[in-house]
């Protein structure tokens, strides 16, 4: 009996201890594919969703705001990033893009504005970022901007190692 205990309370702290993780997704279509990109985020999150308006280009930009103030995003406006990173465009203004890098490159932009971190990462067919982030906090959402991934058919990694 005291085995069968042991067993039962080793096993119940191995579930127990699993980590929950949440998904911020962007479905989005190029040459008549169909992707939905996913970042993997270790917490839970307010959804905010962009989508212009009808006549407008068509890019979408869904961002994840945390509970610390720190806010993740993922869009597929490949030309100039995140419409609301407010710390990036005061470091480069409301008219700097990425178009000046080609369809197949990887860019990364960052800096630091009143004490707070952040980050854009442009993919071939998306861009990827954070801001308001604590200088302590900087090295664990650079993990989560690399372990972005692509689902076609099957789950596919495009950014990290």
């Amino acid at each position: 009996m005291k085995k069968i205990l042991t067993v039962i309370i080793i096993s119940f702290s191995i579930v127990s201890c699993r980590e929950s993780f949440y998904y911020l997704k962007l479905p989005t279509s190029y040459n008549g594919h169909k992707f939905v990109y996913k970042l993997k985020i270790p917490q839970k999150f307010v959804l905010m969703s962009y989508h212009p308006k009808t006549g407008e280009a068509s890019e979408t930009e869904n961002s994840a705001h945390l509970a610390d103030g720190t806010t993740i995003y993922i869009t597929d406006n490949i030309s100039s990033g995140s419409n609301y990173n407010e710390q990036k465009i005061a470091k480069y203004g409301e008219n700097f893009g990425m178009l000046n890098y080609r369809l197949n490159d990887t860019a990364t932009l960052y800096g630091v504005y009143n004490g707070r971190y952040w980050k854009e990462k442009k993919y071939p067919l998306v861009v990827v970022g954070y801001y308001n982030v604590d200088g302590n906090d900087v090295k664990s959402y650079d993990k989560l901007l690399n372990d972005i991934a692509m689902q076609v058919d099957s789950l596919k990694r495009i950014g990290g190692k």
